[in-house]
């Protein structure tokens, strides 16, 4: 199987989001996405927003490796090599139960996004 990837035309903006079990927001869900008007992966971590690196508008491998067990931090990789988003802390709760993938309805949201070798192990 090949890393999974994602593939954005000229100003799409998506969200990728791996669920967790908390009971809030914040402790149910670990965010990455790609804002209007913007070609940076951005994550939601325990603090704030992170700048990963940018996502072309071509195929790009992006990895999100989560380590709920022992230190519920998670990494990034984009382009098959570490991003800005190492070992930073979240505030979701393990066990990963699921991901999802969304166009916000917010503005500026949407446009066509290819998402392709998607798992989750």
């Amino acid at each position: 199987m090949g890393l999974p990837t994602v593939d954005p035309a000229p100003g799409a903006s998506f969200i990728y989001g791996l669920n967790g079990s908390g009971s809030g927001y914040s402790t149910r869900n670990l965010r990455l996405q790609r804002v209007p008007g913007s070609n940076q992966l951005y994550a939601t971590t325990a603090t704030g927003q992170v700048a990963c690196g940018p996502i072309i508008n071509a195929a790009t491998s992006v990895t999100l490796a989560y380590d709920g067990d022992h230190h519920n931090t998670f990494d990034v990789q984009v382009g098959g090599t570490p991003s800005a988003c190492t070992r930073l802390s979240t505030r979701m709760k393990p066990p990963v139960v699921g991901f999802e993938l969304m166009a916000a309805s917010n503005a500026g949201y949407g446009g066509v996004v290819t998402f392709s070798q998607l798992a989750l192990f």
